[in-house]
């Protein structure tokens, strides 16, 4: 059985890339379960409305958020970064 390259490499990996994910929730599924591992960052790319539905998830507390302003997207999309808190690219 094939379960994915997130399979095989979530535990190796510093950064994560969600873009447009069928289900919002997955972002906070897999900030939780893999939250002692290597990642550092994880990007978000979406439309607007599901970065809205996205905060109501509430990030995990151990790492900061910033939202990506004139980063080429259209107007109804947002792209988010969340940085692990103390992490070298967030000191």
């Amino acid at each position: 059985m094939v379960h994915g390259n997130f399979a095989r490499s979530r535990k190796t990996q510093s950064v994560w890339l969600f873009c447009y994910p069928k289900n919002v929730g997955l972002f906070r599924e897999y900030a939780q379960a893999f939250e002692h591992g290597k990642v550092e960052c994880i990007l978000w790319i979406g439309p607007m409305a599901d970065h809205q539905e996205l905060e109501e998830l509430s990030p995990l507390a151990t790492w900061t958020k910033e939202v990506l302003q004139d980063c080429g997207l259209g107007a109804y999309e947002t792209m988010a970064a969340w940085r692990r808190r103390g992490s070298l690219s967030n000191s």
